[in-house]
């Protein structure tokens, strides 16, 4: 129904070199040579703003379901497709606090339908309602020569938030809050230190507990060096124990199975650029053969679901133990 992979327009047409100046730039990238391919080009923010340096604008406005409607063949779904509505602003300011500073605050809709699996859980497909989430970010960063960090913060808060267990699925009110930060210190021009910490709260406010599939506060303390020839590197990565669960809840991609631990993994690595193009690296994760567990699983809620109940878990997987491992990268 939606054309060809990286196809032109909401259409997904075929392209036809020379009929527009704007499409030859994107062709230029490889774009549709890669969606003859079957290769698709899924973009984010940051892409989406090369794409808007080839277009030549500054902004614009999105209709990313221009076209979709009609080729959907379900009037209920196009329905409510149609209904949701996206909304993003953000405002930036430079200070100069001894240090030059960019400060930023940013507010945000969005709403999101229920997608088939959270639908199949229902006993009434349509009784699940959309997502609606409103979101505020306020955040700063800064850089000097030896110094560079940020520190964001955020809030939001969902109506009908889509909760999923392994047998039904249902809305709720829920709020999540959060603040993520980093500093790095060029202590020499080879020798590097850096922190990374980010913790999130999240709360299900109809059942009055907490929300499910919440990480728990997550940090990394590394020490590197490069001088051009020769790298490595120590990394220490720190994670409380998270105790606000909802057992037995979460989404499509995973669920509370229960409380877990706290961990901290060392790892190592080495490498060597004999070229500025060609590097080789080597190294240790998890040194002492920790046995942990991620607490923000990927079991998946598909019991129920025909064949798929066999990939329905309830016991705890853990992560790798030592692991060694090589790699060597080519630029051209």
């Amino acid at each position: 129904y939606f054309g060809l992979v990286n196809g032109i327009g909401p259409t997904g047409k075929k392209l036809v070199p020379g009929s527009s100046s704007r499409i030859d730039s994107m062709e230029a990238t490889g774009l549709f040579s890669d969606g003859i391919k079957g290769i698709r080009r899924v973009t984010d923010p940051h892409m989406r703003m090369r794409d808007m340096e080839y277009d030549g604008i500054d902004a614009e406005v999105i209709y990313g379901l221009l076209g979709v409607g009609p080729r959907m063949q379900d009037p209920e779904a196009t329905t409510l497709m149609l209904r949701l509505s996206t909304g993003f602003g953000r405002y930036e300011h430079d200070l100069n606090l001894g240090v030059p500073v960019t400060t930023f605050a940013s507010l945000g809709h969005v709403e999101r339908a229920p997608d088939y699996w959270e639908r199949s859980k229902s006993t009434a497909s349509f009784s699940i309602q959309s997502e609606r989430t409103d979101q505020i970010d306020v955040g700063a960063l800064f850089k000097t020569p030896e110094w560079r960090g940020s520190v964001s913060a955020f809030a939001t808060h969902t109506y009908n938030y889509i909760l999923v267990s392994s047998t039904s699925s249902k809305n709720v009110e829920a709020q999540t809050r959060g603040v993520e930060a980093e500093l790095a210190y060029s202590v020499t021009p080879d020798w590097t230190l850096e922190a990374t910490a980010a913790f999130v709260r999240g709360e299900n406010l109809s059942d009055k507990r907490a929300l499910a599939q919440t990480p728990p506060l997550d940090t990394s303390w590394a020490v590197k060096y490069d001088n051009g020839t020769v790298l490595g590197g120590l990394l220490l990565r720190a994670v409380a124990a998270q105790e606000q669960v909802q057992t037995g809840w979460g989404n499509v991609i995973g669920q509370d199975i229960g409380r877990t631990g706290g961990f901290a993994i060392l790892s190592a690595n080495t490498g060597w650029r004999p070229h500025e193009a060609i590097t080789l690296t080597a190294g240790v994760d998890n040194i002492f053969d920790k046995n942990y567990a991620e607490h923000v699983s990927k079991t998946g809620t598909l019991t129920g679901m025909s064949n798929l109940a066999l990939y329905q878990d309830t016991t705890r997987v853990n992560e790798p133990g030592r692991t060694l491992w090589m790699r060597g990268t080519v630029k051209f």
